[in-house]
């Protein structure tokens, strides 16, 4: 019984703590959530390749977003890394996923980030991923990272 009252709580907590953020990120089923944090790791050994891939990408699509970024792109793609990885970690509790991308938003608009800089990063990734994922054959798989980008770049253009 009191499990049940603590779970009650936690969920009107989350509901609260999404609320005043003023940004929904809706949910994933369990099972949705453990398909996108497979798919993810089966990426971690190749996590940096797959970060100079992914900005050699934008950066060829949109050469206008280089100057976004400094010299030192390494750091750079262990910082996306690291994003990627504890999202992924956290697509079980929105709440921390939420304060992680308004932080990261914060952070992006002092930097210069525009809201349409997100929808080329999310057209880059996607690109990306299909090339190092071997699960592409499943559209529903596709269609889940699809979500999953659409709403981080819809958080952080909020």
């Amino acid at each position: 019984m009191l499990y049940a009252i603590h779970e009650h709580l936690e969920k009107i907590e989350l509901t609260i703590s999404i609320k005043r953020n003023s940004v929904i990120f809706p949910p994933f089923t369990p099972v949705q959530i453990e398909r996108l944090r497979f798919s993810y790791f089966v990426l971690i050994p190749n996590s940096i390749e797959f970060a100079e891939k992914f900005y050699a990408r934008l950066f060829a699509d949109h050469p206008e977003a280089r100057g976004l970024f400094g010299e030192d792109m390494k750091a750079q793609h262990q910082k996306l890394m690291d994003m990627f990885t504890v999202l992924i970690e956290s697509l079980d509790q929105e709440h921390l996923v939420v304060n992680n991308l308004e932080a990261l938003r914060h952070r992006h608009v002092k930097y210069g980030a525009l809201p349409e800089h997100y929808d080329w990063v999310e057209d880059s990734l996607l690109a990306t991923l299909k090339d190092y994922l071997p699960h592409w054959e499943s559209d529903d798989l596709v269609d889940l990272w699809k979500q999953l980008l659409s709403r981080i770049s819809e958080v952080m253009k909020a």
